[in-house]
């Protein structure tokens, strides 16, 4: 088969040029009906079809052509479900103001997420992240923008819905080409291909855009309502064994940009404070170096745009009331959550200070969230979250791990599953918790599990 475009020969079987991306079957751009080759009007709805055969050569045919390069990108193909259903019984415009707000609102999600539409065939769109300009996030910005388009769609008409894949790769890529496509090679085809598979509403990516963008969409996607920043350690006082010249400021507000791209408007976006590592009991650190350490990581995270401020796996009261009074001086909501890891009982932090002590001495800080994380496997919550609750008015923040670590051939293991950890949900609600998640060893698995429970309590 002929290509249009580029005069390339191709398999009778290709559905896009090998060459340039063009493909190689038509269809009427208003109501997607296949067109015979060489057809000037669609035989179904009348609308004229431009072709390329009859178009002078273009510089590229005259030998002139931009040279290609090898890129990585992300290319995004979606096509409508059901769109031969939804046009049965319709008159010819309306069909084609159908598809036009289709195109429409494909080119609003895409641009929104900085892809560009490389060309729409029929009822399908392509796009594509990398080119003309490539940003270390691109597969991400192509999953979320099939995401949307997949959400999107069917506002414009119930009985429609997309299926889109997202391929991440090496293609050639021809800047400022005419009468081809800027994206050429097997990775186009292969997109294609992973796009008719993907079940309708559904969107399928390849291998490598899973390992690109699992991290940052997949708790999200899971039902976290929060997501929590990768800050927990970026105090000063914790930075300084990585040296000098260490920016505090920009590493914060850095991971409050990171979680925000991840969490897309879909969840909130708390931003952790961890401990400094140093004790003020042992004279290790001040209460006026901890003040420093803690009002400057607040700001930053402030600035960067955080829903609010977790001050979280603290041990020592004292330094949890110093970090709560930096955070409170954001004017940030600021959750407060201690380790209850020492003690026969597993109900004392390891300073001594038990569930009571702990809620009302943060309460009094300033604290509009009281809870407990890491330390201890989900069973032990339960006891905990109920003393904590009876203590104060505020909300309990649980934060449980997946059960104590192991060490097993040389990796850190944790044994409790998704499905046994989500199981004490019910008797953490009656116990008072009004936020759940996980701490250490959990996954979006956990998360998942979780708002299974928590819908069927």
């Amino acid at each position: 088969m002929l290509c249009d475009a580029c005069g390339t020969e191709n398999g009778d079987a290709a559905r896009f040029c090998s060459q340039c991306g063009t493909p190689l079957t038509r269809s009427c751009p208003s109501c997607a009906a296949a067109v015979d080759p060489g057809a000037r009007f669609c035989s179904a709805c009348g609308t004229a079809l431009v072709s390329n055969q009859h178009k002078p050569p273009s510089a590229a045919a005259a030998g002139a052509a931009p040279v290609a390069e090898r890129r990585l990108v992300s290319v995004l193909f979606a096509d409508l479900v059901g769109f031969t259903t939804a046009s049965e019984g319709r008159d010819a415009e309306d069909t084609r103001e159908l598809l036009t707000r289709y195109f429409d609102t494909a080119r609003t999600v895409i641009e929104r997420h900085g892809g560009t539409v490389e060309k729409f065939i029929g009822d399908a769109v392509m796009a594509v992240w990398g080119a003309p300009t490539a940003t270390e996030d691109d597969a991400e910005r192509a999953v979320r923008a099939a995401l949307d388009l997949v959400d999107a769609i069917p506002t414009l008409d119930p009985a429609l819905q997309v299926r889109a894949g997202v391929l991440t790769g090496e293609a050639a890529v021809t800047l400022g080409a005419t009468d081809q496509g800027m994206i050429a090679g097997d990775l186009v085809n292969t997109a294609a291909r992973i796009q008719s598979a993907a079940q309708p509403g559904t969107v399928l990516v390849g291998e490598t855009t899973r390992r690109a963008t699992e991290a940052s969409v997949a708790y999200v996607d899971a039902g976290s309502q929060v997501v929590l920043t990768n800050t927990f350690g970026a105090n000063r006082v914790r930075l300084a064994d990585a040296g000098a010249g260490i920016d505090v400021a920009a590493i914060n507000r850095a991971g409050v940009e990171l979680s925000k791209r991840a969490a897309g408007g879909r969840a909130l976006v708390f931003a952790s404070i961890g401990p400094s590592g140093k004790l003020l009991l042992t004279g290790d650190v001040s209460p006026e170096e901890l003040e420093r350490a803690f009002a400057e990581q607040a700001r930053a995270l402030a600035e960067g745009g955080a829903d609010a401020l977790v001050v979280e796996t603290m041990s020592d009261l004292d330094e949890a009331c110093i970090a709560v009074a930096a955070a409170r001086a954001t004017g940030l909501p600021v959750v407060a959550s201690m380790v209850f890891d020492a003690g026969p009982a597993l109900d004392h932090t390891m300073m001594g200070a038990s569930p009571e002590d702990v809620a009302r001495t943060l309460t009094d800080a300033g604290a509009d969230v009281v809870g407990a994380n890491c330390g201890q496997g989900i069973a032990g919550f339960v006891d905990i979250c109920r003393r904590l609750h009876a203590a104060t008015s505020r909300p309990i923040w649980i934060k449980a791990n997946a059960g104590l670590p192991e060490v097993e051939n040389g990796r850190t293991v944790y044994r409790t599953t998704p499905e046994a950890f989500a199981r004490h949900v019910p008797a953490l609600l009656d116990a008072g918790a009004s936020y759940i998640g996980g701490c250490c060893g959990t996954s979006p698995g956990f998360i998942a599990a979780l708002r299974r429970h928590r819908a069927a309590s």
